[in-house]
Formats: structure tokens, C-alpha cells, sequence
């Protein structure tokens, strides 16, 4: 968009910004995001926060299950005592019986790392899945994309959404910039520009660009303040569909 008024022109251009996808790499590096593949990520908050509540095992089928889906080696990380951990270790190599109330409170003691460590299960496998379905959150983009992302150690259900709110933004939406010209019609001269990028908006009618925008208009001290005004009432007219125009 450009605006002549009073011996001025102010230009606005307002571009998808591919150079702002980068800001999805700082997102996962900031929050501890790690990608186990293409479609699956996982962020543990809290590894040392106990993985298994007591509901979780209240079943013996569910204790066992847990068991399972470990390397015998977790037994060394378990709070029992000597007896009971040699007991259960042999077990686990021997695929006999073992006590189910020695196993579930060596289960319950195990921290998420050791836990995570000790699955026999390759990251990603559908089996890995399935151990981690409790923490697993489905994010869908708005053309169908899937993505599996799996919080760990999150208490606050508002802290939990925040996360993934900005986690499908930064890897789903487009960044988009903009670029402000004020220009000197009587001698050509660039009194001011400024480029502002990496800015994600979800809205359609791009709200949070345009009050981005407004706030570098309010930077030119130059700037004319009727070509301002008139430059304030189109931006309430923008929306995704001007984009690129």
C-alpha cells in the first residue's frame, strides 16, 4: 500500500517472511523441544519428577506392562533393596515370575530420565508411542498436518495449552514482514524505513501485524500526522488476502 499526502509518501509492504521460519529452531532450542523424527517431538520439563503415579499400577496386568516395555538394567535404578533388586532382575532375565508388589513400588521410584533411558522400545516406534500415550499431545496444522508432541512435566493445564499454542505457530504458520518507506515527494529522499520480520498472526485480519505496524508509525517523528491517520484507518481493512499485493 502506498499513501501520498502533504508532500509525502509512505509505503507499506507486508511479505510472507521465509527467513522467519528459523524462529521455530530458537522456539524448540528455548523451550527444550527435541524432534525424535519428522512428525514427532517430545519436551521434558521435569526429569527428575516420578514417572508413574500410584493409579497408574493399581492393576497388576498394568504393573506388568510397565515392566515390560523396560531393560532389565532399570532394576539398578530402582529404590529397593539388594534381595529385591536381584530378585526382580533375574526375573526380568528370565522371563519367570517375580513379586508384583516389589516391581510396582520399584516402578513407582523411578524418575522420568531413568524411566526414559530404560525403555527397550526405538524412539518413534509405535511401541514407544504407546509408552508414552499419556503424555502425548495430537497438533494439527489447518491444511491437515500431524504432528505428535509429547509434554512432560507441565502441572498447570494454562501453561500446557501456552506451550502448544506456540508450538503449532512457529511450526505450521507463516511468518510474515513488513517494510515502511516515508519518502520526500518534492526531493525524492527516503526520510525513513524500517523492516520488521519474523512475525506470526493467526488472525485473519491480521490484528497483531497491524499493531506491530502502528507502533513503527509512531517511531517516525516526521512523519505527517493527517497521512498517518489516513495510513491508521486502512490498516483496519487489511487481512491475510492482501498480503503479497
Amino acid at each position: 500500500m502506498m499513501i501520498i499526502k502533504n508532500n509525502q509518501a509512505l509505503e507499506i509492504k507486508i511479505e510472507t517472511d521465509d527467513i522467519g521460519y528459523s524462529l521455530f529452531n530458537d522456539f524448540t532450542a528455548n523451550e527444550g523441544i527435541g524432534r525424535i523424527d519428522d512428525a514427532t517431538f517430545i519436551c521434558i520439563k521435569e526429569p527428575d519428577e516420578k514417572r508413574f503415579k500410584p493409579d497408574d499400577l493399581t492393576s497388576i496386568k498394568a504393573a506388568i506392562s510397565a515392566l515390560e516395555a523396560l531393560d532389565h538394567a532399570i532394576v539398578d535404578s530402582m529404590d529397593l533393596n539388594y534381595e529385591e533388586s536381584e530378585e526382580l532382575m533375574q526375573a526380568m532375565l528370565n522371563d519367570t515370575a517375580f513379586d508384583i508388589d516389589v516391581a510396582r513400588r520399584g516402578l513407582l521410584s523411578l524418575t522420568f530420565s531413568d524411566w526414559f533411558d530404560g525403555l527397550l522400545y526405538k524412539p518413534g516406534s509405535r511401541d514407544w508411542h504407546d509408552a508414552m500415550a499419556d503424555l502425548q499431545n495430537t497438533i494439527y496444522s489447518d491444511c491437515g498436518e500431524r504432528v505428535a508432541f509429547y509434554l512432560q512435566g507441565v502441572s498447570s493445564e494454562i501453561e500446557k495449552m501456552a506451550i502448544i499454542k506456540e508450538f503449532k505457530m512457529y511450526a505450521f504458520a507463516t511468518p510474515l514482514s513488513y517494510a515502511i518507506s516515508l519518502i520526500d515527494c518534492k526531493s525524492g529522499d527516503v526520510i525513513s524505513t524500517n523492516i520488521v520480520g519474523g512475525i506470526y498472526d493467526d488472525s485473519y485480519t491480521l490484528d497483531y501485524l497491524s499493531g506491530r505496524i502502528i507502533e513503527s508509525l509512531n517511531e517516525i517523528p516526521d512523519l505527517n500526522e493527517e497521512l498517518r491517520n489516513e495510513v491508521m484507518n486502512k490498516l483496519k481493512s487489511i487481512s491475510k488476502a492482501s498480503i503479497n499485493r
